[in-house]
């Protein structure tokens, strides 16, 4: 800044004339008087150059104060990723349902997720479907128009006024994704009625019927033991699938120091002896 250059510019002068004044002193050449002089001289620059500093500094407050701050802008909020879906290409296509109530449970979940990958108001539909009509006095009844409307009017389903859609696609999956029995009650019923053999399918295929959740009872709180250690593991597996088959189907649960004792009961005999003696 050119004041401050100013500045420094007396002060070495200054000193200059100091170191002159002191040299003639000790060379005899100058007297005491002009000594003095010379030290008047300094004292008032020295005072000067006191004043000018006070300025500077007020100056450069000033400066400063008046220099706009740059504003810290808060950090964006970036916003979380979005999970992408699956590609349906990428989901294995259910087989086919030939009527066996057995294979139900394990074949609609399978049915019901690849449709979800289509669309996922999928799953909620059918479910609302299969629990139609709700009184179980009425199970096994027709699929009537009361029910339809009642899908109709459900807002946390989605269709809107695509409910006939629904039954078209519905009808196209299953004649595709059934067999035998299963696939001749489709065919029967056609688009607009196929809510109706998706309803029926679930009634025999569920669990609510008697004989079927005694098999998968039997399944799940009776494992068959594994007759070596390397099967150990495809054994878990395959008993853990069933377990939770029946316990979603049943709405029951089981306690954990249960499941640990099926799985102890599950293991070949050499370990199943050496787990149960180190209880």
């Amino acid at each position: 800044m050119p004041f401050l250059d100013k500045a420094a510019g007396e002060a070495e002068r200054t000193a200059a004339a100091v170191a002159a004044a002191f040299k003639e002193t000790a060379t005899g050449a100058g007297n005491f008087q002009e000594l003095a002089a010379q030290m008047v001289i300094m004292n008032a620059t020295l005072v000067g150059l006191k004043s000018k500093n006070d300025e500077l500094e007020l100056k450069l407050h000033k400066l400063s104060e008046d220099k706009p701050h740059d504003k810290v802008e808060p950090e964006e909020t970036k916003e979380e990723a979005v999970l992408k879906r699956l590609d349906r290409k990428d989901v294995d296509k259910p087989g086919k349902y030939g009527g066996n109530a057995d294979h139900w449970l394990k074949w609609s979940k399978a049915f019901k997720k690849f449709l979800e990958r289509q669309d996922t108001r999928w799953p909620a539909i059918l479910d609302a479907v299969a629990e139609r009509p709700c009184a179980p006095l009425q199970r096994g009844n027709p699929f009537i128009a009361a029910d339809d409307a009642s899908l109709q009017h459900d807002a946390s389903l989605g269709n809107g006024s695509q409910l006939d859609l629904f039954k078209e696609q519905l009808n196209e999956y299953l004649e595709n994704y059934t067999s035998g029995s299963a696939k001749a009650m489709v065919e029967a019923c056609g688009d607009l009625k196929a809510f109706d053999p998706w309803r029926q399918l679930a009634d025999k295929g569920h669990s609510l019927r008697e004989a079927h959740v005694h098999v998968l009872r039997r399944k799940a709180y009776f494992p068959k033991a594994c007759t070596s250690a390397k099967d150990i593991e495809n054994h878990l597996n395959s008993w853990g699938a069933d377990l939770e088959l029946f316990l979603n189907a049943a709405g029951e649960k089981l306690l954990i120091g249960n499941r640990l004792m099926l799985v102890v009961d599950l293991c070949p005999d050499p370990m199943r002896k050496h787990l149960k003696d180190n209880e």
